[in-house]
């Protein structure tokens, strides 16, 4: 988070935060907590050591990883538009190095979520490399999928309609 800015963890009264505008080291920090040094019993391994597949063809990143490129001004709320990883980096540490009030002017959202994205930034960076996705890899980002909105239970139902093999009983 930016330099002097404080907070307490509403959820645990023992944990209180202190920005320091410092994007490696929160990098690192965000690194630490994905457990990547976890055994992996069946590789690939993403985060914790569970096992993801290797990263092929196009890939849709939405929900939380829109609303983070969102706040980092890198694509506009009603678009759709390739990112790479190092794009996503470049972004969040520029954002991570300003001062508190030049990042509330350049976020493009409200604070209580704006005053997140410098963490968000290095977290969506992060996980996206655990995941296999290479620097310059294109990821699409965007809210909707043809018109409709895009969340997790729309990426569950395509996943399992792609894994799922197609059962059909007699009809009757």
């Amino acid at each position: 988070h930016h330099r002097g800015e404080r907070w307490q963890d509403s959820g645990n009264a023992s944990v209180a935060w202190q920005g320091t505008s410092d994007p490696a080291a929160c990098a690192a920090a965000v690194r630490q907590l994905l457990h990547l040094e976890y055994e992996c019993f069946m590789a690939p391994c993403a985060v914790a050591g569970v096992h993801m597949p290797r990263v092929s063809g196009p890939f849709f990143a939405f929900d939380a990883f829109f609303f983070v490129a969102h706040g980092l001004g890198l694509v506009e709320w009603d678009a759709v538009k390739n990112l790479t990883r190092s794009d996503l980096a470049a972004a969040a540490t520029s954002f991570c190095l300003l001062d508190i009030a030049e990042a509330r002017r350049r976020a493009d959202e409200p604070w209580k979520y704006g005053k997140h994205l410098c963490a968000a930034g290095q977290l969506v960076v992060e996980l996206l490399s655990a995941y296999g996705f290479e620097e310059d890899f294109p990821i699409t980002f965007g809210r909707k999928v043809n018109g409709k909105s895009a969340d997790w239970t729309l990426g569950a139902m395509l996943y399992e309609a792609q894994v799922m093999p197609l059962q059909l009983g007699k009809c009757t």
